[in-house]
C-alpha cells in the first residue's frame, strides 16, 4: 500500500540539532528527547556553517555557548523553537527567531544556589587571602605575615549590583555571615529595603563609593557592557574586593588588571571574561590578587542534570503544542504574524 503525502508528513519524526555539548554521554537527552519521540544530533563544531547545514531539516535547536545567529535560524524550513541550555540567551540572535515566530526557551534558574555559594567563595577566599597565603607558603613563607591584611565579615559592606535571583541568593547568605547588605537594581527604588536579606537599595554610585565588596549578577545588555571600567575602580575603595559571576563583557578587564597592578583595588575574582578562554596573553593572568575560575559557577551535577533535563522538556512542550516554562522573547507569536517561517 503506498502512503499519501500528507500521511507521510504527519508521520515524520521530530528533528533537533545540539549546536555544542561539554558533558559526557547523552542519557538525559535520550530520556527526554528519545521518550518523546523526537530524533536529535550534535553538530562536530559549532561554526556558523556547520550549524547552517545541520539545521535546515529541524524542527528544534539546542545551543550552549555556540554562536545562534540569524543565518542558523533562518536555515530550518520549519523551525519551531529554539531552547538554551543556561541561563543568558546573548549567544542567539533573539530578534531573528521573533520575525520568524520562534519561542526561545531558557532556564533562569537552575544554578541560583550554585553561581551565588561561587560568588561567596570568591569573596570569602579574596578577604581570607586564601591564594596569597597558599602560594606564600608553596614558596617558603609561613604564618600571618602572608594574609595580611584580613578584616572579620561581619561588618563589612557587601555591595550586591542585581538583585535577581542569584544575588538575592548571596544576600541571604552573607546576611547570615552578619555582613552589612547593599543592593541596586531597577527593579527596586533607591531607599527600600529588603525585609528577607534587610538589604538596602541605594544607588549604583554608592555602592562603588563605599561597599568593601562588589558582586555583579546583571544580565549584559547595551546598558551593563563595561558597567565596570577605569573610572568606577577609580571611585572604589582601595581595600575592596570586586566578584563578576554575571557576564564577561560587564567588566572592562583591560581596565580591571591595571587598576590591580596599580593597587587602585585590593582584589578581585571572575568566573566570566570579555573573551572565552581567557586570552593566554591576557594582563588578568599576572594580576596581583586575583583569583579566576573558568566558567564555572553554575556547575554542579545536580545543577547540571536540572539544566539539561528542562532545556529538552522545553523542546519537547512545544513541539507538543505546550507552553513552555521560561520564554525569553514572549511576543514571538506577533512576529511571525503575516510571515513565511522560511
Amino acid at each position: 500500500m503506498v502512503q499519501r503525502r500528507d500521511e507521510l508528513l504527519v508521520a515524520a519524526v521530530p528533528q533537533a540539532l545540539l549546536t555544542d555539548t561539554f558533558w559526557v554521554g547523552t542519557r538525559i537527552e535520550d530520556e527526554v528527547l528519545g521518550g518523546a519521540g523526537i530524533e536529535y544530533k550534535i553538530a562536530p563544531s559549532g561554526d556558523e556553517a556547520t550549524l547552517v547545514e545541520m539545521a535546515r531539516d529541524c524542527d528544534a535547536i539546542l545551543t550552549v555557548f555556540a554562536k545562534t545567529t540569524a543565518a542558523v535560524i533562518r536555515s530550518p524550513a520549519d523551525l519551531r523553537v529554539v531552547a538554551r541550555y543556561g541561563v543568558g540567551v546573548d549567544n542567539i540572535d533573539v530578534s531573528a527567531a521573533t520575525a520568524r515566530g520562534v519561542p526561545v526557551t531558557y532556564i533562569p534558574d537552575y544554578c541560583t544556589e550554585e553561581v551565588a555559594g561561587h560568588a561567596l567563595a570568591l569573596l570569602l577566599g579574596l578577604n581570607r587571602a586564601l591564594l596569597k597565603t597558599h602560594r606564600g607558603l608553596i614558596e617558603g613563607g609561613f604564618g600571618v605575615g602572608l594574609a595580611k591584611p584580613v578584616w572579620r565579615l561581619s561588618g563589612l559592606r557587601l555591595g550586591i549590583v542585581g538583585f535577581g535571583r542569584c544575588g538575592r541568593q548571596l544576600g541571604r547568605i552573607s546576611a547570615g555571615l552578619g555582613m552589612e547588605i547593599v543592593a541596586c537594581d531597577p527593579g527596586f527604588p533607591t531607599g527600600a529595603a529588603d525585609p528577607e536579606t534587610g538589604a538596602r537599595f541605594v544607588s549604583l554610585d554608592e555602592i562603588i563609593a563605599t561597599a568593601d565588596m562588589i558582586s555583579l549578577h546583571v544580565p549584559l545588555r547595551p546598558d551593563t557592557h563595561h558597567l565596570f571600567s577605569d573610572a568606577e575602580f577609580a571611585a572604589m575603595k582601595d581595600s575592596a574586593y570586586l566578584v563578576n559571576t554575571s557576564r564577561g563583557p560587564v567588566v572592562d578587564t583591560v581596565a580591571l588588571a591595571r587598576a590591580l597592578e596599580q593597587g587602585r583595588i585590593a582584589g578581585a575574582g571572575l568566573d566570566v571574561y570579555e573573551t572565552e578562554p581567557l586570552e593566554p596573553d591576557h594582563p588578568l593572568r599576572t594580576a596581583p590578587n586575583t583569583i579566576l575560575t573558568s566558567h564555572t559557577a553554575f556547575y554542579s551535577e545536580t545543577s547540571l542534570e536540572e539544566n539539561r533535563r528542562r532545556a529538552a522538556q522545553s523542546v519537547v512542550d512545544v513541539l507538543a503544542g505546550r507552553e513552555p516554562d521560561h520564554i525569553a522573547n514572549p511576543d514571538f507569536a506577533e512576529g511571525g504574524k503575516g510571515r513565511s517561517r522560511s
